[in-house]
């Protein structure tokens, strides 16, 4: 029975101090440094993403517009929906001379997007059907 007094006086004295007013600050204490560090690393992750992307639209501004339309279909690491409008070629002389399987590969790159990436996916296909039709 002493045995089993002595057992439960030192739980109660281990409750007490993990449940004292001191502890429970520390523990408080370390979880907001936790919280703190894992904001701060996202926050970084996202200025580095976010530099990485200023620094891709900038090279692709660099980029004629039949340059830039290859890199679109051929690039699969590239986000389409990252692509400001602006960037998005959509007249008929960046398509003179590209290579068909490139506009078809874009094609399906663009998919069912609308706005800038839909008027170009039309423009595109409408120049496909005229230049099937030449060939026959």
């Amino acid at each position: 029975m002493l045995e089993y007094e002595k057992s439960r006086r030192e739980a109660r004295r281990q409750w007490e101090i993990y449940n004292s007013p001191e502890a429970a600050e520390e523990r408080k204490r370390i979880k907001r440094e936790k919280k703190a560090k894992e904001h701060a690393l996202r926050q970084a992750k996202t200025l580095q993403k976010n530099a990485e992307r200023l620094e891709m639209l900038s090279a692709l501004t660099l980029l004629s517009p039949k340059e830039r339309l290859s890199r679109f279909a051929l690039d699969t690491k590239l986000n389409l929906d990252s692509i400001t409008p602006e960037l998005i070629p959509a007249d008929e002389n960046c398509l003179t001379g590209w290579n068909q399987s490139e506009a078809r590969a874009l094609i399906t790159r663009i998919g069912r997007r609308k706005g800038s990436w839909g008027r170009l996916r039309r423009f595109i296909e409408h120049w496909l059907t005229t230049a099937e039709e030449k060939a026959d």
